[in-house]
């Protein structure tokens, strides 16, 4: 068992429901800056920021008498691991619980995850920045899921579906904007691209109470994910109602000409 745990990846830590240290692995030791067998007979409080052992070993000690399992007790936790120099790190624990020469022994399966949650920030801030400069855009561009559902809009586009349908946006069908007689037709065009990943740049009309009808140039494309899978469509609209509005008033004035 030793020359098994000593070659895992991850850091395992056996410890008493008081928190005492009973050993600990060569992954923990590097994981937490520790030498071999530096880290046996310390507290978990010591290696786990923002934890009161004292009082998470009472609700442990009370749950087992009553036969009841901790919350804490096999379910992936996201800590803060304190190493022996005092630096801290995003700590994944797992507790587990077993007997050992009829004591009641705690487990501890843990990995460092900082690069998973700096992949995790990065990402999040690079959303953001992408977030900021469609909104910046004249054009509107709006993403949805397989339910047609819009999980985003940019200003341009909630402005641009709120002409056609007052107080649609994020959370809406976005068929709710399509006229009933053309519903059935734009499920079929978006199954299409979902199925060939072939975009469609196309132009729609819609209707405005009290204004002349909003025309629009589309390019629809689908959204993939990490998998490959389909997940839904992105939509970037430009409005060409004034455009279409004014090559209207140009063929009229060249038929009263003629």
């Amino acid at each position: 068992m030793g020359m098994i745990l000593e070659s895992m990846g991850e850091g395992v830590i056996t410890f008493t429901e008081s928190g005492q240290i009973l050993s600990a692995n060569r992954a923990a030791e590097d994981a937490f800056l520790a030498h071999p067998d530096q880290l046996v007979g310390r507290s978990m409080e010591s290696l786990l920021s923002n934890v009161d052992w004292e009082q998470r070993g009472t609700t442990l000690s009370a749950a087992s008498a009553v036969g009841r399992q901790d919350s804490m007790l096999g379910t992936h936790q996201l800590l803060t691991g304190r190493r022996l120099d005092g630096s801290t790190f995003p700590l994944e624990f797992l507790v587990s619980e077993a007997r050992i020469d009829g004591e009641r022994t705690l487990i501890g399966v843990g990995q460092d995850v900082s690069e998973r949650e700096r992949t995790i920030r990065a990402l999040r801030e690079s959303e953001r920045r992408f977030r900021e400069m469609a909104d910046m855009l004249p054009d509107g561009v709006c993403e949805f899921d397989r339910d047609y559902r819009i999980t985003y809009a940019n200003h341009a586009a909630v402005r641009l579906l709120s002409e056609v349908r007052e107080g649609i946006g994020v959370g809406a069908c976005i068929l709710d904007v399509v006229p009933p007689d053309q519903a059935e037709s734009a499920r079929e065009v978006l199954a299409s691209i979902a199925a060939t990943g072939q975009p469609l740049q196309t132009q729609y009309a819609f209707v405005r109470t009290g204004k002349d009808d909003l025309r629009v140039d589309a390019h629809v494309s689908r959204i993939t994910g990490a998998d490959g899978e389909v997940s839904g469509w992105r939509v970037v609209v430009h409005d060409v109602s004034e455009r279409e509005r004014l090559a209207q008033a140009q063929r009229l004035s060249a038929i009263g000409h003629l």
